[in-house]
């Protein structure tokens, strides 16, 4: 037996380890590299989902709060400063739901400082449908002293709507609509004629059923993001940072 040879058979099952070998290291890895790439992909696509979800929900999170029916735009970056041109009494800290939940009751909401822009929400500013005289003169009294403010009002019910820019007293721009047009100064801005806003001369009256009417109120709020800034597009964010101020307000009248 000394110095015999393996058997073939031998011979080919000990060929067949180190190749069995390779074959398994061979399919550990294939598998290895087949989870990790699945694994890739599933984290890319949660990565995606997560990105185009944040994109569908910007638009929709943005609209935090309903519309208001009135509103001003102070350039200003001091809630204080405007609160005491508005003789805001017993002026209270409070959140954006709090003080625009609160202006619904002749109450007035002071935001903080948006972008550079202090908004001013409430009920109890004047209404150019009751008293375009009264709106006038208030306007030209707080610009005074705050310099550069706009003016906002929609009723969406009947469709009176008016919009202004006042700067230190002077009306810039002014334009006023409730049955009739009450107030139409200043030339129409760059903003206004890309919206395709509906300015009639002083005096008009569209006639009842005219959709003019209603296509302002419907482009308002973009108006006023083109001059400063839509209340009700206000960024989570934002919202949910500094407090604002809500009270009473008899500068407003």
């Amino acid at each position: 037996m000394e110095g015999a040879n393996p058997s073939p058979e031998l011979t080919g099952l000990l060929l067949l380890i180190p190749l069995g070998m390779s074959i398994g290291v061979g399919g550990l890895m294939t598998l290895f590299i087949v989870r990790t790439v699945q694994e890739r992909l599933k984290f890319s696509r949660r990565a995606s989902a997560a990105r185009l979800g944040n994109r569908l929900s910007r638009p929709i999170r943005a609209l935090l709060f309903e519309r208001p029916g009135r509103w001003l735009a102070v350039r200003s970056s001091s809630s204080k400063t405007v609160q005491t041109a508005l003789g805001l009494s017993d002026g209270l800290p409070c959140s954006w739901d709090e003080g625009l939940a609160e202006a619904r009751d002749e109450k007035l909401f002071i935001s903080p400082p948006v972008d550079g822009w202090v908004l001013v929400v409430g009920s109890s500013l004047p209404d150019p449908a009751d008293d375009p005289d009264e709106c006038f003169h208030f306007l030209r009294r707080i610009s005074v002293e705050l310099g550069h403010v706009q003016y906002f009002g929609v009723n969406r019910v009947v469709n009176h709507h008016a919009w202004a820019i006042v700067d230190s007293g002077d009306v810039f721009r002014a334009y006023a609509w409730a049955d009739e047009v009450l107030w139409n100064q200043g030339v129409m801005t760059a903003a206004e004629r890309e919206l395709k806003m509906v300015c009639s001369a002083y005096g008009a009256v569209s006639p009842r059923g005219s959709e003019d009417p209603a296509r302002n109120c419907e482009k308002l709020t973009r108006l006023a993001a083109e001059w400063s800034v839509d209340p009700a597009m206000v960024a989570e964010e934002v919202a949910e940072g500094e407090s604002g101020i809500v009270g009473h307000a008899p500068r407003c009248r």
